[in-house]
């Protein structure tokens, strides 16, 4: 064997010390540069080859995030085997061969204040100490929310961040992206991206869902798509978009119950939903049950919540002047068609006249008490017991039914 002799000043103490460097010995690395996902266990592996010199010990140092400085923390000898210096032996394991020559040891529950180098040294006789440096990198999954940021979102007419879909403490930075594919009907809606790097070294990423709320959007479904090296698959975050709006289509529904004891429902399309509901009526006092001409009058349905207010309006009349006739419903120019789905349905069918103005047309079957046409007032049901009628209103004019 041929044996170099160098010389060289260590930095932290000053003293000259010599190493001895063989023609073939060297320290090789399976892993040079492994990387491990917070929380698991990291092999760090060494083996020294082309000696059979005496092996005096084996020493790990590491200059990792927590801890800069290069000292030694885990000493391995053939005679004492394994021992911990200044570190807690919990983690560090031993998992390699002194008689083999092999060094590597096992860290356990990792996590970011590991990131850092370490070093393998063999110490042998007479030649000296070799060495390999393994530069261990941690990768840490995202911790990943989809929220309003400022809630609520309201119904206002300008642009805003409808949500956001965060990625945080994420090592390296997740990929976000909003995906719209299951939405009922198109909206505009964009997104944009912002990146923050923590101070530990970590990344937050941000990713924006913006457009013009609007009551249409309320419910809709989005998802949140996020990608990282820790994640075996990509994460879908299904969302629903929440707006906030006053009421509308304020709407009385009359629900089927014996001819003279009608029952009425007040329903109404609001975010959040009302949580006070006022009965009015435009003359006298409540509702007259069994209903006689006494119960005749307009009554209205009032609602609020804190964007706004709404009404819905019951006209009740009793008495021998409803008339009745069946006639070919043929979308005149002052009948609006509301179901165009299926428009065929509307003939035959039955109108119903009140003061010589058309107000809907409704399925002749008794079975199929339904409104297809509409003009105004707009009507949502007629229910018509021993020639009682029962109108209720979106919105109209109400001056003719006020008389």
């Amino acid at each position: 064997k041929v044996y170099l002799k160098l010389s060289y000043t260590r930095s932290h103490t000053n003293e000259e010390s010599n190493i001895f460097l063989g023609s073939g010995i060297r320290v090789i690395s399976y892993n040079g540069r492994p990387t491990v996902t917070q929380g698991q266990h990291a092999d760090l592996t060494c083996e020294l080859i082309e000696t059979d010199e005496e092996l005096i010990q084996i020493s790990w140092q590491k200059s990792t995030r927590g801890y800069r400085a290069n000292h030694n923390f885990f000493l391995i000898t053939p005679s004492y085997g394994p021992s911990h210096v200044k570190e807690r032996g919990d983690r560090v394991g031993f998992i390699g061969n002194t008689t083999a020559l092999v060094g590597s040891i096992r860290l356990g529950d990792v996590s970011l204040t590991d990131e850092g180098v370490y070093t393998c040294i063999f110490t042998v006789f007479p030649s000296g100490p070799y060495k390999a440096e393994i530069h261990l990198n941690v990768q840490i999954p995202p911790v990943i929310s989809v929220a309003v940021e400022t809630p609520p979102v309201v119904a206002e007419g300008q642009e805003s961040i409808l949500a956001t879909c965060t990625a945080a403490n994420a090592k390296p930075p997740a990929d976000v992206r909003w995906s719209t594919a299951s939405v009922r009907q198109p909206l505009s809606l964009t997104t944009s991206t912002n990146t923050t790097l923590n101070p530990d070294g970590t990344s937050t990423v941000r990713g924006h869902l913006k457009g013009e709320p609007s009551r249409v959007m309320h419910q809709q479904e989005v998802q949140c798509l996020v990608n990282h090296t820790t994640l075996s698959q990509q994460k879908v975050v299904p969302y629903e978009i929440d707006i906030h709006y006053p009421p509308n289509s304020v709407k009385i529904i009359i629900h089927e119950r014996p001819p003279q004891a009608p029952a009425f429902q007040c329903l109404v399309d609001a975010n959040p939903p009302p949580t006070e509901f006022t009965w009015k009526r435009s003359v006298g006092h409540s509702i007259l049950f069994p209903l006689n001409p006494f119960s005749n009058g307009l009554y209205s349905c009032e609602v609020s919540n804190p964007y706004g207010a709404a009404s819905g309006f019951l006209y009740v009349h009793k008495g021998n002047d409803c008339t009745w006739e069946t006639v070919e419903c043929e979308k005149p120019s002052n009948v609006a068609v509301l179901d165009t789905l299926n428009p065929v349905r509307l003939a035959p069918t039955t109108i119903f006249r009140f003061k010589g103005t058309y107000i809907f047309c409704v399925a002749h079957s008794p079975s199929e008490w339904q409104t297809y046409t509409i003009h105004v007032p707009i009507v949502s049901r007629l229910k018509n017991p021993s020639l009682t009628c029962l109108l209720s209103f979106i919105y109209t004019d109400l001056s003719g039914f006020n008389k």
